[in-house]
């Protein structure tokens, strides 16, 4: 197994394990993350996931051994579109616990998460047209939306890397830690998250996904028919009544 699987009390961590590539993402290394997360989506037992690398790297990106070996119809005719895909349409919050590289492919995965704690190791970039290539996972997209586009060609067309603070004041990154912090970090955020009612967790994950691909008058009534949900919902009465009611909610995930 490339991907170790830890839980504790509503937090999954996935944590990748190919140091021998520095975690670079083959087809079937993605095909198992894929498969593992979606298994923890479908728990509910489960409020937050984090994806972690290791000290020194997060993920250079692609296995460019494979790549190469490949002709480009099977590249064509391949999963991996799906795959990346299915890592954006996880229902339940994901966070991304970054320190060291975190590099093309990697750096996509960790941006298709929903938030990312990093380590001021960590540096963030998209390398790909140093080798002819473009970001294929969709990382041009996702970076022009969070550091506009005058950053975003930067970093793709020269290689230019960001740091962790740099990522953080940018946006990229929504906690910074200190070296040896970074994944006690983001699980504390983690098991913030999952602490929470999920379904309207769920919800909010939602309506702020929306928001990226809809107008803004699209966005707001995304929200609004979603706020109706979240409303109807055994939690949303629950934690009404326990407010009014000067006691501890108890959440039942409907």
């Amino acid at each position: 197994m490339s991907v170790d699987v830890e839980l504790d009390e509503g937090v999954a961590t996935l944590t990748l394990n190919r140091p021998e590539t520095r975690n670079a993402l083959s087809d079937g290394f993605l095909e198992e993350l894929v498969d593992q997360l979606q298994a923890l989506d479908r728990s509910r037992e489960v409020g937050c996931i984090v994806i972690a690398g290791q000290q020194r790297f997060f993920s250079a990106g692609a296995d460019l051994g494979e790549l190469s070996a490949r002709e480009p119809i099977e590249i064509f005719l391949g999963r991996r579109a799906e795959l990346w895909r299915a890592v954006r349409e996880v229902r339940v919050p994901l966070v991304a616990a970054v320190s060291g590289h975190c590099l093309g492919g990697g750096c996509e995965l960790a941006l298709s998460c929903d938030l990312i704690v990093a380590s001021r190791t960590a540096r963030f970039g998209q390398p790909e047209t140093g080798l002819g290539l473009i970001p294929g996972g969709g990382g041009s997209p996702l970076l022009v939306r969070l550091v506009g586009r005058a950053v975003a060609a930067d970093m793709v067309l020269t290689g230019r890397r960001l740091s962790a603070e740099e990522a953080h004041e940018r946006g990229v990154v929504a906690r910074l830690s200190d070296e040896g912090d970074w994944l006690d970090q983001a699980r504390a955020v983690a098991a913030e998250i999952a602490s929470r009612p999920r379904v309207g967790q769920l919800l909010a994950k939602q309506v702020l996904s929306a928001a990226l691909e809809l107008p803004l008058s699209g966005g707001i009534a995304f929200e609004r028919a979603s706020y109706q949900v979240a409303l109807a919902s055994s939690d949303a009465r629950e934690g009404l009544a326990a407010f009014t009611g000067n006691r501890d909610p108890v959440w039942r995930g409907r």
